[in-house]
């Protein structure tokens, strides 16, 4: 399954649109896991109090609530269904398996050589492009929607290469190779030409720093603060209105990278300013539907009966049926207030608990999993305010590996400090 990410291709079936074959595998994978659910009650039973697995299901339930609510019950059924092998192949199944060192070993390799092929493929293509800005989305497929999924992929997995330098000796063929796969990620990143995933790397990399100070609690509050700041100052005496695009300005240097960055930093970016007008859409669906939401999967189909006519561009024709670039309104819009306090509460426990398993070990692999685990929260972090990713396959099986990660690491190292301290007891 892990293997099969990075190969995985769009292929619709009548109305149904799947990743193949990663989400069929994932079917079977969520299928062996309720077969297991029968056979070993008492090995998943020991997950299930751990705050995490408790979210998950939460919001399961909300899904499953939210299609009585939906404005397109059919495409909200559907979201649950997908959620149900999302959640069951990339982390219900993965805590029977990543047990030890090894199984994480395994896992790494299986996703990390195929996603090197298709890196590989994609820069063949783009070189015979001359890698110029506009052939970046053509190069990228079929195997990449477009190159903000192709970079999130590569930011997402470049944390992981690096700390697996330190499982090999230095001037070994194994670490030689992970090096030059290390190089040529950054080189993809790079020529994928995606804003977001720049930012998100620089990002990851000084969220290191914070992760092994005294302030990383400190910070996440701030980070939070911050953001509702923010967001009350946009909100406040409509001051939004201020970033309003002029719809004859706004412009996509397709074949100017240069004047496209310049652009952005004048707010004349179709892109960026098109964002905003999805943004702008969201605030009044989720003025109008505080609650509840209008149900999974609707936001493309309602958002436009929201949109300010202020903010429209040239683009907000939306054909591609594209959504509010950030996932966190996405949410907001889709499930309401209940919605968005689950999902925000499970990522911010996720971070913490990188953390906690941290300081409870002495392990270094496990020390050093829990620090790329954060660091790669982090770098998805920028991504989910900038964009949708959770949805995509290729991205959000990442995150959700990563979740599992945390709680199977939490579970072994409690599991090896009760133990030692049972042996202490007796002696």
């Amino acid at each position: 399954m892990l293997a099969s990410l990075a190969m995985s291709m769009d292929i619709s079936f009548g109305s149904l649109s799947l990743s193949t074959p990663a989400e069929p595998l994932l079917m079977v994978a969520t299928g062996i896991w309720f077969v297991l659910l029968i056979n070993q009650r008492s090995e998943i039973k020991k997950y299930l109090n751990n705050p995490l697995v408790v979210i998950i299901i939460l919001q399961l339930i909300l899904f499953g609530l939210n299609i009585f609510i939906s404005k397109e019950p059919i495409l909200s059924l559907k979201y649950l269904l997908a959620k149900l092998w999302f959640f069951g192949g990339f982390i219900f199944l993965p805590l029977l398996i990543l047990r030890n060192e090894k199984s994480y070993k395994t896992a790494f390799w299986s996703f990390f050589i195929p996603l090197m092929i298709s890196v590989l493929y994609t820069i063949a293509n783009h070189a015979m492009k001359g890698f110029s800005f506009e052939d970046v989305n053509p190069s990228a497929r079929p195997l990449y929607a477009n190159h903000v999924i192709y970079a999130c992929t590569l930011g997402l997995t470049l944390p992981f290469s690096i700390a697996a330098l330190g499982w090999y000796k230095e001037k070994s063929l194994i670490r030689l190779f992970l090096i030059s796969c290390i190089i040529i990620l950054i080189f993809a990143i790079i020529t994928s030409y995606t804003r977001t995933t720049w930012i998100a790397v620089f990002a990851a990399g000084a969220s290191i720093i914070v992760f092994r100070s005294k302030f990383l609690k400190l910070s996440i509050l701030a980070g939070i603060i911050g953001v509702f700041a923010f967001t009350y100052h946009l909100v406040d005496n409509n001051y939004y209105m201020k970033y309003a695009p002029n719809f004859n300005k706004t412009v996509f240097n397709k074949d100017d990278f240069g004047k496209h960055m310049e652009a952005t930093v004048e707010l004349s970016d179709v892109s960026g300013m098109e964002r905003v007008y999805r943004w702008v859409a969201a605030a009044n669906l989720i003025q109008h539907n505080f609650w509840t939401g209008t149900g999974n999967n609707t936001f493309y189909p309602t958002y436009k009966e929201y949109a300010n006519p202020a903010f429209i561009t040239w683009v907000s024709d939306n054909p591609e049926g594209s959504s509010t670039h950030n996932y966190f309104l996405l949410v907001f819009c889709d499930q309401g207030i209940f919605g968005l306090l689950l999902f925000v509460l499970f990522y911010i426990w996720a971070m913490l608990r990188t953390k906690v398993v941290y300081n409870l070990t002495n392990d270094k692999f496990i020390r050093t999993l829990m620090t790329t685990c954060f660091a790669t929260l982090i770098l998805f972090l920028v991504h989910l305010f900038l964009g949708d990713m959770v949805e995509v396959e290729k991205n959000g099986g990442i995150f959700l590996m990563i979740i599992a990660m945390i709680i199977a690491s939490e579970y072994k190292v409690k599991s090896e400090l009760k133990l030692n301290s049972s042996d202490q007891t007796r002696l």
